[in-house]
């Protein structure tokens, strides 16, 4: 059991803020991450919390790549859902099609 209350940083908080619970991404060292990965949960105070790896993989919705966003992407549209390079996702004919 960690007694210390410094084992951990607060990253940021994730999910809609209009729910009742909130999602809390931590900073923690390589040892203590192996022991609550291993228990699959932590204690804070009267409550245990689920613990989860956090894995963030951003995505340009201009190019469809990965790596970048579309606000920093110098590459060409290209359609997400039909790969067309003639026109956007939004504009998808085959999207609209959809039964």
């Amino acid at each position: 059991m960690i007694k210390d209350n410094n084992w951990y940083k607060k990253a940021f908080k994730i999910g809609a803020r209009n729910q009742n619970t909130t999602n809390w991404v931590l900073k923690i060292n390589p040892e203590i991450r192996k022991i609550l990965i291993t228990r699959g949960r932590v204690c804070f105070g009267q409550t245990a919390c689920p613990v989860a790896d956090f894995i963030r993989i951003s995505r340009c919705y201009k190019c469809q790549r990965f790596g970048h966003i579309s606000k920093f992407c110098k590459s060409r549209s290209q359609c997400g859902i039909c790969s067309s390079v003639s026109h956007e996702t939004n504009e998808c004919g085959v999207k609209n099609n959809e039964n």
